[in-house]
Order: structure tokens, then sequence, then C-alpha cells
């Protein structure tokens, strides 16, 4: 749950573990949370040997953005960007390969203030979002790992319809689409949700970037694919998200 990471931090979640271990009524149920403040503590120890290597480099900014993601909320988009690499990385290390999802829905928000706010530009968000999709590249090294598929399941969705019904594209959605086309990245095997309301910008920028081939977006039938899942026993607003 990415977003859980970004609006509480390890910090918030600790407190809730340490919370449920006091409400705890059975002993697996203790212990769950007990496993899960060991799994916060070391992603905690991971990351402060993170900024410790940063500072040797002199790369203070950077240094200071992971001192506070994401074992405290993000506030701003370049946060809240080094928070999503940050918690994925780790899971992985952790044996875990998940994708990274919604990545426009996670981000909208933080971008739009900081763009309000006069925090950073456009295009200087672009160049944050851009190095996110380059650092996804590090594990390429032209060895032979025995595996075919050539990605390590860094899947993001893109646009459709959130819990309440309401469409998300957003800023992030168009900066993501640039970043692909530019790039051609296609480490990040990415799928934009499409349905009869989708704005006519989005299909033709959707479209422009396909054009290129490589496999690099695919497109869903948001509209058919929630019809099923109803139809199977789906609640509505969980079909949606």
């Amino acid at each position: 749950n990415w977003s859980t990471m970004l609006k509480s931090g390890t910090s918030g979640l600790k407190k809730q573990c340490e919370s449920g271990i006091k409400r705890s009524i059975d002993e697996k149920t203790r212990k769950y949370y007990e496993c899960v403040l060991i799994l916060l503590d070391a992603m905690e120890k991971w990351n402060d040997a993170h900024v410790e290597e940063l500072e040797k480099r002199g790369m203070y900014e950077q240094a200071e953005i992971c001192r506070k993601v994401p074992k405290y909320p993000a506030e701003s988009f370049y946060e809240a960007v080094q928070s999503i690499w940050f918690t994925f990385a780790f899971v992985r290390l952790c044996g875990n390969w998940p994708g990274i999802g919604r990545i426009d829905y996670l981000l909208g928000e933080y971008l739009e203030k900081d763009l309000t706010s006069g925090v950073l530009t456009l295009d200087e968000a672009r160049e944050i979002l851009a190095h996110f999709f380059i650092k996804g590249c590090e594990w390429i090294s032209g060895g032979c790992y025995g595996s075919g598929d050539a990605q390590h399941y860094q899947n993001i969705l893109l646009a459709g319809i959130d819990a309440n019904g309401n469409e998300i594209t957003n800023e992030v959605t168009y900066l993501v689409l640039e970043i692909l086309e530019e790039l051609g990245i296609s480490d990040f095997p990415t799928t934009v949700r499409i349905n009869k309301n989708t704005d006519e910008k989005l299909l033709r920028r959707v479209a422009e970037v396909m054009r290129y081939g490589g496999g690099i977006l695919a497109i869903y039938n948001e509209d058919l694919v929630i019809e099923a899942l109803i139809k199977d026993g789906y609640d509505a607003r969980e079909a949606w998200t």
C-alpha cells in the first residue's frame, strides 16, 4: 500500500504496530506486529546507510531528502518520488515483486501542490521523475541471468477512475508518457486505463507514444474489466480502484 507509506512513513506504521501489540488478544496477532516492527527497523537502518553514503559523497541535498523519507510522511513531489522508489527497492530486496501501480494517482496531489506554491516547475518535476525511470534500469549489466522477461516487474498504471468513480488523470500522467516517449525505457511496463469518458487529449497522447513500438504501453478497456469484476462478486468501489 504505497499510499499508506507516503502518508504515514515507517514512523507512523511503527506507531500503528505498537498500538496493535497493546490491543492484541492472541499470540499470533501480537507476533505479527512484532515481526513488522523488525522489518520497519531494518528498512530504517538500510535508509540510514544510504544517507551516510550520500553525505560522504557530498550529496547533501539528496541526503536530506533520504533522511526524511520514507521514515516520515512525504510533503513534496521530490520526497514522494523518493519514498516510492526506496520502499519499492526495499520490498524487492525482501524477495517480493510488487508492481508500483497507480503512480499518477499517488503523486498527482504532491505535484499539484508544488506547482501551485511555486516550489518547483513542471520541467523540474519531469527531471525528477525521469531520474526515477532511469534508476529503474540500474539492474541491467549485460550479464546472463537465465531469464528472458527482461524486467523487474516495476509495472505501473496510468489514468482511469478512483474508488469514487472520478477520473484521476493529472499532470503526472502526461509526464510519464513524455518520459517514456523520450527515453524509450521499457523496464516499467505501463498500462493506461481507458474508458468511455477518457479525454481525447489523453487518447491522442497515448497513441503518439505507442507509435514508437517497443511494447512500452498497453491499454485496458476499463469499462469492460470493471463490469467483469463486479459480475464476479467484487464490490464496485474495489473494482473501480
